[in-house]
């Protein structure tokens, strides 16, 4: 038997892996598009923030309890909306396969220097 890669495993060839095709649904969105999807998450998450809030203090004369769950769980939600609205671009699983493809390849050849004799 042959040292190296093998080419069969039980009686069938192994599978090539092929390069996954570049398609346009998984380019980046633009910075403009993120930016607004950041924003539209902030502004969700402060209104349920605010609604909660106001709620929780309403239900506290009637079912204190209920109330300070409610505040409770409201009191961390400015700080995720600032999380997630200063998180970075999300970034395509292709993306990242294009960039470490393009590393792997080798950079191409340098010219030898001038020889610096007289002739």
């Amino acid at each position: 038997m042959a040292v190296g890669r093998p080419t069969a495993y039980y009686g069938r060839v192994w599978p090539r892996r092929k390069p996954r095709p570049v398609v346009i649904t998984d380019a980046v969105p633009s910075a403009a598009a993120d930016q607004q999807r950041r924003q539209r998450t902030y502004l969700i998450i402060m209104v349920v923030h605010i609604v909660l809030f106001g709620l929780s203090g309403v239900l506290y004369y009637y079912a204190w309890w209920l109330g300070l769950v409610m505040l409770i769980v409201t009191t961390p939600l400015p700080w995720i909306a600032v999380v997630l609205a200063n998180a970075g671009p999300r970034r395509a699983a292709c993306a990242s396969d294009a960039a470490s493809a393009r590393r792997r390849t080798p950079p191409p050849e340098l010219p030898p220097p001038p020889s610096h004799r007289a002739p």
